[in-house]
């Protein structure tokens, strides 16, 4: 379990661990980070402070690194034609439902930034550290995945869900339109009409719902 840059190891340990024994119970992904491929998805355009987010998410997780390479990322120029070719099918942003892309239009004409693609490359395609890029998630336990309508990142967690639907992984997908990212955690819980609440308490009954039906197969 795990929220935002938490919600990217959590998927990740869980991608590496779908193969031993015994296998997972279950993973919770709240606000996932999925994925350096696209920063032009809907989610990064029209959430309120998105660019922003955006920006400090990159900053943060390149600075170290790069920090030349921030722009690149950001106007989506830090793609080879051959990484997109390979890799565009992951982040098609329609898979969305249609409410999340109302008014969207993709960017088009983005010329290549040849240096920041040829040094990027290892790591927007690495499954390790962007697990949307993997190209097998058979075998990932039972997954809920928590999205809120004001986050940058929302789509790509969106997609998450909308991959592990399509390897046919039993997938909760709560989407919370009136929530912002890491309101779960930071969020003010004023009852059970809050959102926060709500969200802490759906958490609650997947995680009970999967220990009790693990419980059962024991009696």
């Amino acid at each position: 379990m795990g929220d935002s840059a938490g919600g990217n190891l959590a998927a990740v340990v869980s991608q590496r661990m779908k193969n031993i024994k015994p296998p997972l119970l279950a993973q919770v992904l709240i606000n996932p980070v999925t994925q350096s491929l696209n920063f032009q998805l809907p989610s990064h355009k029209v959430s309120h402070g998105g660019d922003g987010l955006a920006a400090m998410y990159l900053s943060y997780f390149m600075g170290s690194y790069n920090n030349s390479l921030i722009p690149a990322m950001i106007s989506g120029s830090h793609v080879s034609d051959g990484v997109h070719q390979r890799y565009s099918q992951y982040v098609d942003y329609l898979k969305l439902p249609e409410s999340l892309r109302k008014d969207y239009v993709a960017p088009r004409g983005i010329t290549v930034d040849p240096v920041a693609a040829r040094v990027l490359e290892p790591f927007i395609t690495n499954p390790e550290i962007n697990p949307l890029m993997s190209d097998d998630l058979k075998g990932l336990p039972h997954t809920m995945v928590v999205t809120v309508g004001t986050d940058p990142f929302r789509d790509e967690g969106v997609l998450y869900a909308v991959r592990l639907k399509e390897e046919r992984i039993p997938v909760q997908h709560k989407h919370y339109e009136d929530a912002f990212h890491n309101e779960c955690i930071y969020g003010r819980d004023t009852g059970p009409d809050s959102v926060p609440y709500r969200m802490n308490f759906d958490i609650f009954e997947f995680i009970h719902s999967r220990v009790s039906t693990k419980q059962a197969e024991f009696k």
